[in-house]
């Protein structure tokens, strides 16, 4: 069986806080599990957050999230009345563009506007020439996706 990734974890200390941010945000669904967990239901890979312990053992991650928007400037605004702060303004890049942002506890992620969805066109055409260990997921999944 091939694997695929049922979620992206992040480490933090109030994961209340941050799904309901995420689920705002994305205008999806999200739910608590317990103390230590929530959850947003962000198809098609789920966004969990994990309550850490008091002290971070670790740096900040490097791992973030790309959020692809239709209105870049409007999601910066509702993410910094949800909590989140602009760690870089936005960038225009031809006919799209990003902005770096943290969400409340500081965890990097970038809006991105992709018109004509360049960047995801791209991306599919590099993986189409990619070379592929035997048995792996066909090109023809990879476009579906």
């Amino acid at each position: 069986m091939l694997g695929s990734i049922q979620e992206v974890v992040t480490n933090c200390e109030d994961p209340r806080k941050l799904a309901a941010f995420w689920g705002s945000l994305l205008d999806a669904t999200w739910a608590v599990d317990g103390s230590e967990w929530a959850i947003v239901a962000e198809a098609p890979v789920f966004l969990a957050f994990r309550r850490a312990a008091s002290e971070r053992r670790y740096p900040r991650s490097n791992l973030h999230l790309d959020v692809v928007v239709d209105d870049l400037e409007g999601m910066v605004q509702r993410a910094v009345e949800l909590g989140g702060s602009v760690l870089r303004e936005p960038v225009s890049e031809g006919d799209g563009g990003f902005a770096v942002l943290a969400d409340p506890e500081g965890n990097r992620f970038c809006l991105v506007l992709d018109c004509g969805n360049r960047w995801s066109d791209r991306q599919r055409s590099l993986l189409s020439r990619a070379v592929r260990p035997s048995g792996s997921v066909s090109s023809e999944r990879l476009r579906s996706s």
